[in-house]
């Protein structure tokens, strides 16, 4: 079976997510979970951070977290894990809704340091408060004004043989 894990350097941006183990432990509906199912919901949970999503198919889904078709059937069978995971009809592919809003939440605040890191810079290239220099074009060759009697710039120190 092939799954959609790609190449490290072409996976999402975002490598890691942040999560408290409290808010996780806490939850009721984890704490009644069975640990086949706590395991089944962890493993599912990391591959759809990286993939975004899974296979709904149960013996796929088996197959990607490396445990029987049977299991995964059996972990389902109380809805418990539905709470934490939807079916995306169209891909036909389950989804973490609170992993997708962190990824937005995360896209969110990296779009804003974007604008703001522009806006920045072009407030420092167009200012003239600060002494910074506006630059006013390109630089141009060396004229003989520039140079010293000896071909030696001024204002540099050159070591003559």
């Amino acid at each position: 079976m092939k799954t959609k894990t790609t190449h490290r350097s072409t996976r999402t941006k975002n490598p890691a997510y942040m999560e408290y183990a409290s808010d996780i432990l806490n939850d009721e509906l984890f704490k009644s979970m069975s640990m086949s199912q706590r395991g089944i919901f962890w493993s599912m949970r990391l591959y759809c951070w990286v993939n975004r999503d899974v296979p709904s198919n149960w013996k796929n889904l088996g197959d990607l977290i490396g445990t029987k078709e049977n299991e995964i059937r059996k972990a389902f069978a109380d809805e418990k894990l539905f709470e934490f995971f939807h079916l995306n009809e169209k891909m036909d592919r389950f989804i973490c809704p609170d992993l997708e809003a962190y990824r937005e939440e995360l896209q969110i605040k990296q779009r804003r340091r974007q604008e703001n890191g522009k806006a920045a810079a072009d407030v420092q290239w167009h200012s003239k408060r600060n002494g910074n220099a506006i630059p006013d074009g390109m630089a141009s060759d060396m004229n003989r004004n520039e140079m010293n009697g000896n071909g030696v710039v001024k204002g540099f120190l050159m070591r003559v043989n």
